[in-house]
Protein backbone atom coordinates (compact mmCIF):
# COMPACT_ATOMS: atom_id res chain seq x y z
CA UNK A 1 0.00 0.00 0.00
CA UNK A 2 1.60 3.35 -1.10
CA UNK A 3 0.65 6.45 1.27
CA UNK A 4 1.92 9.75 -0.48
CA UNK A 5 3.79 12.18 1.96
CA UNK A 6 0.62 14.57 1.77
CA UNK A 7 -1.89 12.05 2.81
CA UNK A 8 0.40 10.72 5.75
CA UNK A 9 0.09 14.62 6.95
CA UNK A 10 -3.08 14.59 7.38
CA UNK A 11 -3.14 11.18 9.12
CA UNK A 12 0.12 11.94 11.15
CA UNK A 13 -1.04 15.81 12.14
CA UNK A 14 -3.87 15.13 14.22
CA UNK A 15 -1.81 12.17 15.94
CA UNK A 16 0.50 14.64 16.94
CA UNK A 17 -2.15 17.53 18.15
CA UNK A 18 -3.67 14.55 19.95
CA UNK A 19 -0.48 13.47 21.66
CA UNK A 20 0.09 17.29 22.71
CA UNK A 21 -3.44 17.71 24.56
CA UNK A 22 -3.27 14.63 26.03
CA UNK A 23 -0.92 15.40 29.03
CA UNK A 24 -2.64 19.02 29.38
CA UNK A 25 -6.20 17.39 29.69
CA UNK A 26 -4.50 15.15 32.54
CA UNK A 27 -2.88 18.11 34.37
CA UNK A 28 -6.37 19.92 34.24
CA UNK A 29 -8.28 16.89 35.58
CA UNK A 30 -5.73 16.17 38.19
CA UNK A 31 -6.06 19.73 39.39
CA UNK A 32 -9.19 19.61 39.35
CA UNK A 33 -9.38 16.51 41.35
CA UNK A 34 -7.30 17.94 44.23
CA UNK A 35 -9.36 21.44 44.31
CA UNK A 36 -12.08 19.41 44.23
CA UNK A 37 -10.54 16.95 46.75
CA UNK A 38 -8.86 19.22 49.31
CA UNK A 39 -11.12 20.45 52.48
CA UNK A 40 -9.62 23.53 52.52
CA UNK A 41 -9.57 26.33 49.33
CA UNK A 42 -7.06 28.54 48.28
CA UNK A 43 -3.27 27.83 49.32
CA UNK A 44 -0.46 26.70 46.60
CA UNK A 45 -3.57 25.06 44.40
CA UNK A 46 -5.28 28.65 44.55
CA UNK A 47 -3.32 31.52 44.80
CA UNK A 48 -5.76 33.99 43.64
CA UNK A 49 -7.94 33.75 47.03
Amino acid sequence: MFVSSRDAAWLISPLLVGASFVPAIIAIVVVNRRSAGSPTRGGATDPAE
